[in-house]
């Protein structure tokens, strides 16, 4: 009664033993039907059907394999392809007659393979016919499917014929991802969608291990509509697996997750995620406990559209400074060193003793030294720019400017070009200075009040938070401190507003709320604001001006209690605390 598939071997072997184990005692390894077989037939538009032979093609000019029915649905099928293919081997090889030894084989299919090992080896024919007559077993009809599918970003298939038939099933499965961006979904959720539709009948009830992206993540929505093309489905439970203290797949960057549901074709309305029983699972895996899990609809704040994306500055080996600064040999100059670049083609790319002017350097915060309510910004970013009219740029090297104000840092500035020009992706900015300014998210945090080298602007009214971690951070600091790509930041009216925000983005009250808030199991994002209704600050309200004097105090002293801070804000958002 069950039939497995897997495509790699090991795998196979290691779900035939683990049976073989939990099987009781006797003959019962002639039941293991574990196929090494591609359950997702990505090569077939339509679904699959027996008819009384399959013919396989083989790659001699007209040659095919007829596979009788009666080996498809044999209980033994697993074990018959073994035997077959040992067979036609020995008998290729001028060794013992095969039919004699394994009467049951059919002799027809026998020759046939002799002659096909013979002139064409004998290394591929146990996977090729069992990755066709292993799906054809299941396609009759599976009451329940058990799966773990691979948890591959769909960008990763390498480029060929493979990843043309995966895109196209994606259409035909109305799951490619609504989003414009980069990412194309996970193969999972295509995974998932195949097999159902595959081999699991009407009312039959599946149950998946997957990545724990499949509850949050954005690629996922059109997945969890449950509309997936010839196969409606209905969810019925989803469990998260982050609260335990030994996570299932430590390994695993978004954590893992189960769903489970069952196949409901001849219904007219798709599976409702949003009916779906979330658990979320929490303990140790001697003893799990579940608790009851609600997620909030959402409940946009108007800070929702005030806070942006930090700067997009790359490659970081040509740009970013991380060591303090020295004096340079010249007036107005100083020598840096730039961060080792650890990413692909720009590995190891670094550049040391670089002189430009001072004014050159741009101060910037990073996510890895934001604390709560604590800005140390520890980094600079090497940015030849010049502002016309309250509108900066970054200079090109032909812009005549250019020597005018960075005379000294023109030389490294021709170096980082160069070395730019041989690394670049196809997709980046055609110039180094295009790239360290992408969509602007450099220069637009420059205004009309800022001041090149400038240490200190007095009204802290900049607050930044981080794009991604597992708490939510946030502090203020100077208008003219730049946040880097990890960062979102918002200049406030005044320094009391952005106190006000701190304390709320700080605060343990929402923390729960913030990380519900997620697309994904890292990323904030921009999505915080637009899951809970912060309202606007109002220096008239007693209860805002209180939290700002209590931020004001957690900022003098970061490392002390912040309990009556937690209680304000748990006035201001009594329903965005934690959920028990």
């Amino acid at each position: 009664m069950v039939v497995g598939m897997d495509v790699h071997p090991i795998a196979v072997e290691m779900a035939q033993a683990t049976l073989a184990t939990a099987l009781p005692p006797g003959p019962t390894r002639p039941f293991l039907q574990v196929f090494l077989a591609d359950s997702m037939l990505a090569h077939r538009a339509a679904r699959i059907r027996l008819d009384e032979t399959m013919r396989l093609p083989t790659t001699k000019p007209d040659g095919e394999l007829l596979i009788p029915q009666e080996l498809v649905e044999s209980p033994h099928a697993a074990q018959l392809i073994d035997q077959l293919v040992e067979a036609a081997t020995a008998a290729a090889e001028g060794k013992e007659d095969p039919q004699s030894e394994y009467p049951e084989l059919p002799g027809e299919l026998l020759d046939q393979l002799t002659e096909v090992v013979r002139t064409e080896g004998d290394h591929v024919w146990k996977w090729y016919i069992g990755n066709n007559v292993a799906p054809i077993r299941l396609a009759s009809g599976a009451a329940a499917i058990i799966g773990n599918p691979p948890w591959l970003v769909v960008n990763d298939t390498p480029e060929g014929t493979r990843k043309a038939q995966i895109a196209e099933l994606a259409a035909d499965y109305r799951l490619r991802p609504r989003n414009t961006g980069s990412a194309r979904g996970d193969l999972a959720a295509l995974f998932s969608a195949r097999v159902v539709d595959l081999y699991l009948t009407e009312g039959g009830r599946f149950g998946f291990v997957l990545p724990g992206s499949a509850v949050i993540a954005q690629t996922w929505q059109v997945w969890r509509v449950g509309n997936w093309g010839a196969a409606t489905v209905r969810f019925d439970l989803h469990e998260t697996y982050d609260d335990m203290s030994d996570p299932p797949f430590p390994h695993a960057p978004n954590g893992a997750c189960i769903v489970s549901g069952s196949r409901n074709t001849s219904s007219q309305d798709p599976g409702d995620w949003t009916k779906a029983e979330p658990l979320r699972v929490s303990g140790t895996p001697a003893l799990i406990r579940t608790v009851r899990w609600v997620q909030r609809a959402p409940q946009p704040s108007p800070y929702a559209t005030r806070f942006t994306r930090g700067a997009v500055a790359s490659p970081l080996g040509l740009v970013l400074v991380v060591t303090p600064p020295a004096p340079g040999p010249y007036t107005g100059t100083v020598k840096v060193t730039t961060m080792a670049s650890t990413k692909g083609k720009w590995k190891g790319v670094q550049y040391s003793n670089v002189i430009v002017e001072k004014a050159c350097l741009l101060p910037a915060l990073r996510s890895q030294t934001l604390r709560p309510f604590v800005c140390e910004p520890d980094a600079w970013f090497i940015a030849p720019h010049a502002e016309n009219m309250g509108k900066f740029r970054i200079l090109e090297l032909d812009d005549p400017k250019f020597p005018e104000r960075y005379g000294h840092g023109l030389e490294y500035w021709r170096r980082a070009e160069e070395t730019y020009a041989q690394h670049r992706a196809k997709t980046a900015g055609e110039t180094l200075s295009q790239n360290l300014d992408r969509y602007r998210t450099l220069t637009k945090q420059l205004g009309t009040d800022f001041e090149p080298g400038a240490a200190e602007d007095p009204p802290y009214s900049k607050v930044f938070y981080n794009k991604s971690g597992n708490t939510l951070r946030a502090c203020r600091g100077s208008r003219n401190l730049l946040a880097d790509d990890k960062l979102y930041w918002y200049v406030a009216s005044d320094p009391s507003e952005a106190l006000y925000l701190c304390a709320v983005l700080n605060a343990e009250w929402t923390q729960e709320a913030w990380r519900e808030s997620k697309t994904s199991k890292m990323h904030y994002d921009l999505n915080p604001l637009k899951h809970v209704p912060v309202p606007l600050y109002d220096r008239s309200d007693p209860l805002h001006a209180n939290i700002v004097r209590l931020a004001r105090e957690a900022e003098q002293s970061p490392d002390a209690s912040r309990d009556s801070l937690e209680q304000e804000v748990a006035r201001l958002l009594p329903e965005w605390g934690p959920i028990h």
